[in-house]
C-alpha cells in the first residue's frame, strides 16, 4: 500500500526550484522537480521521511505527517558548498 506524497520545492525567495532531487528516505527510490518546483512521489507504507536534495543547497529532511499529502519544501543555500574551490587559483599570487 501507499500514498501519493505531492509539493514544491522553493527557494529562501519563494522562487521555484526546478531539479531538485526527491528520495524515499531508506531506498534508491525518487523523483526530480519539474521546471515549476512541483514534485509527486509515490510513498510505500513505512517510509516516514523524504530526501531533498540540490548542488549548492543544504539537504532538508521532510518529516512526512499522518494524513498530509502536500508539502512545501523551503531550501537555504549551503554557504559551505558555494565557497568551496572557487578561487584556488588565487592562492598562486
Amino acid at each position: 500500500m501507499f500514498v501519493i506524497v505531492k509539493g514544491q520545492v522553493v527557494d529562501s525567495k519563494k522562487e521555484p526550484l526546478p531539479g531538485v532531487t526527491v528520495l524515499l528516505k531508506g531506498m534508491t527510490i525518487g523523483t526530480v522537480t519539474d521546471s515549476k518546483g512541483n514534485f509527486s512521489i509515490r510513498v510505500p507504507q513505512g517510509v516516514d521521511s523524504l530526501i531533498v536534495s540540490f548542488i549548492g543547497m543544504q539537504t532538508e529532511y521532510l518529516k512526512l505527517e499522518k494524513d498530509k499529502l502536500e508539502y512545501t519544501v523551503v531550501m537555504k543555500e549551503d554557504v559551505t558548498q558555494l565557497g568551496e574551490g572557487c578561487c584556488d587559483w588565487l592562492s598562486g599570487i
